[in-house]
């Protein structure tokens, strides 16, 4: 039997050529043979010579296992497969290693300009409740209008958002609102609450400082006005919510909205810790000696004061004296005596804490 091989099949040749190198039995060479009649079938080719090429070195690569050949050729090809394998796998680690040298360099963005606001800007310590300063930080001045702060008994500050040059509510500051209100015992709503807007030029302290991955947001509190300091929430948007900017561009973004005082000018502005606020009532004083030293003293009341729900202002007042500080808020007016609040609706006591 005897195969004629075209010039379309170099690598079925190569193959051929190698087994006659190897000196085939003649059985051997007359089953490889048969593949080109089991690609023709009466004249007419059934596959193509690639497809028919493919599945030749395949059931070659079996024969040189079987026989224990090595075919010099394919041995090669395979060695050269390696190396360039390996050559990708090279250039994938390099590449790797730079891209994370290059992150550890660059670093987190928001940190960055987290570290260089904490270090301009000392935040200033109150109270848990929010009544007084403990430890007082920079004062800053606020450069755009807009800025509505509410009473520090409210349970929640409003929220502020600064854009297009000026400051605003916007939806966010409507939420909030609903949040206070939920939060507010009885039928209460945020308008209850005493507000104040702020003008440019304007002082006031930062208690918190938090860099967010679209603004910087700022947490406000006032000096007292009349009785009551007032609080808020502030965010600084960065020019694009969706890419954290360099720290020198986060920087003057927040700069167009508030700055530091001056070391220099902080003293005298009236940004001052409180005073500590009056006792509830003075002890009375103790009684003079009496002329009369055979006449004992009045012996003290058996109870003490107490409230009842109804009661007028004039009621608790004498009872009690005058409270540390009153709350407005429409119908409802709120005493603060020291141990204890008084909730007053219509001038009648309506509640006490």
């Amino acid at each position: 039997m005897r195969c004629n091989h075209s010039a379309t099949a170099p690598a079925f040749l190569v193959t051929w050529n190698t087994l006659d190198s190897h000196s085939l039995s003649k059985s051997a060479k007359k089953k490889l043979s048969c593949f080109n009649l089991i690609r023709r079938h009466k004249g007419r080719e059934l596959v193509s010579w690639h497809t028919f090429l493919d599945t030749a070195e395949t059931a070659l690569l079996g024969f040189f296992n079987l026989l224990n050949i090595s075919p010099t050729d394919h041995e090669k090809e395979r060695h050269r497969s390696q190396v360039r394998g390996f050559r990708v796998f090279g250039v994938t680690l390099i590449t790797s290693m730079l891209s994370l040298v290059s992150a550890a360099q660059t670093g987190d963005p928001i940190a960055a300009i987290q570290q260089r606001l904490n270090s301009q800007i000392n935040v200033t310590r109150i109270t848990a409740d929010r009544s007084d300063i403990v430890t007082p930080g920079d004062v800053v001045v606020i450069h755009r209008p807009g800025l509505v702060m509410y009473a520090v008994f409210s349970p929640m500050p409003p929220s502020n958002s600064y854009k297009n040059g000026k400051i605003g509510q916007g939806w966010g500051g409507f939420g909030k609102d609903l949040a206070i209100g939920m939060a507010t015992p009885g039928a209460g709503t945020a308008a209850d609450y005493p507000h104040r807007m702020f003008v440019p030029e304007e002082k006031c302290w930062v208690t918190g400082i938090q860099v967010q991955k679209d603004g910087v947001l700022f947490q406000l509190y006032s000096d007292p006005y009349g009785d009551t300091r007032f609080y808020a929430n502030l965010k600084v948007p960065f020019p694009d919510k969706k890419v954290v900017p360099p720290v020198d561009v986060a920087l003057q973004t927040v700069a167009d909205v508030l700055t530091v005082l001056p070391a220099d000018n902080q003293s005298g502005q009236g940004y001052q810790q409180a005073p500590p606020p009056p006792p509830a009532y003075a002890p009375p004083a103790p009684p003079a000696p009496s002329q009369y030293g055979d006449i004992a003293p009045p012996p003290p009341p058996t109870s003490m004061p107490t409230i009842s729900i109804g009661q007028t202002k004039a009621d608790v007042t004498s009872a009690f004296g005058e409270p540390v500080r009153k709350a407005i808020l429409g119908p409802k007016e709120i005493y603060f005596f020291k141990d204890m609040k008084v909730t007053f609706i219509n001038g009648k006591v309506s509640k006490v804490e």
